[in-house]
């Protein structure tokens, strides 16, 4: 569950250095980490440990967020953005989830 967040992303998020050239790096972590979390779901068939894991997920990257929106520089407005892209994208996983429990 917790290597999910051992990812370039993360890491890019959570850290404060940012370097001159940071958007194509943070697109290119971005897309690596979505395919290995949709990699996991897809591998992963208990619904609930897909669930804590998402659950978790959300949880650290709005945690990472709400310290970069108040602490942080305002050149770092791509860290929000992609954070609020994971948010919305585990948002959107926990909805399919739910639905097939829902509907099996």
């Amino acid at each position: 569950m917790w290597d999910i967040l051992e990812t370039r992303l993360f890491k890019f998020l959570s850290t404060s250095d940012t370097e001159i050239d940071f958007e194509p790096q943070i697109k290119e972590a971005y897309r690596e980490f979505v395919e290995r979390l949709i990699f996991y779901l897809d591998s992963e068939t208990d619904n609930m440990k897909r669930i804590r894991t998402l659950n978790l997920i959300h949880i650290e990257i709005e945690t990472v967020k709400s310290l970069e929106v108040s602490y942080g520089a305002k050149k770092d407005v791509l860290k929000i953005v992609y954070s609020d892209k994971v948010l919305s994208f585990l948002q959107k996983e926990l909805e399919l989830i739910h639905k097939e429990l829902e509907f099996p």
